[in-house]
């Protein structure tokens, strides 16, 4: 048995994260969206940990069952889900525009019952670690278990080569293979432009 869970904080899953995966998971497998935190304004997260992502992770990692994590902004290309649970790796996933390039993250990610199987405790010892961030908060749950997987339980990540999509106005917008060059921009610099008129928009 496999799955897929599309975390999101409430008021910011994206409706091209959804119609994708309506049109390009095969049918025979199953997905939910899974809110995981009831506060998604940035000025509320800090110094308040949201623990809620972790907290969904902990529970998917104790129910053994294969996973596939897109997370809210993550826009899957046809092929992808597929690839993923066809993969003889247990821990993999697809590259994304994060920052200044591309790159395998969470947010399109395999975790196979195997591994979960294999190291049960894998999430709590992520758990555990507060360097940079509170303990099991949100924005350092990537890195910390990869922290845990990589180097304490010396676990390779398989990284296939498809990039998926990812719409991120801190990392330039809409990117990925389905967007043109133009959707690339900042969402909020693009509608600057559409306020300044056509004219410049097309100029």
């Amino acid at each position: 048995m496999s799955r897929i869970i599309v975390p999101f904080a409430r008021g910011h899953l994206e409706p091209d994260t959804v119609a994708a995966l309506e049109e390009y998971c095969p049918k025979s497998v199953r997905w939910a969206t899974v809110c995981v935190d009831e506060e998604p304004e940035y000025e509320m997260i800090w110094p308040k940990p949201h623990t809620g992502y972790h907290e969904m992770l902990a529970a998917m990692w104790g129910e053994k069952e294969t996973t596939i994590i897109i997370e809210h902004d993550i826009v899957i290309v046809p092929g992808v889900i597929e690839s993923l649970l066809a993969c003889e790796h247990d821990w993999c996933g697809n590259p994304y525009f994060v920052a200044s390039h591309v790159q395998v993250c969470l947010g399109c990610t395999k975790f196979s019952s195997n591994l979960m199987f294999k190291y049960p405790n894998m999430m709590h010892d992520a758990g555990e670690i507060d360097a940079s961030a509170p303990a099991k908060d949100w924005h350092r749950v990537d890195i910390r278990i990869d922290e845990v997987l990589r180097q304490k339980l010396k676990v390779e990540r398989h990284d296939h080569d498809v990039q998926v999509g990812h719409i991120n106005d801190q990392h330039k917008g809409r990117t990925g293979p389905q967007y043109t060059v133009n959707d690339t921009a900042p969402r909020w610099e693009q509608a600057m432009k559409l306020d300044q008129g056509a004219d410049s928009v097309l100029g």
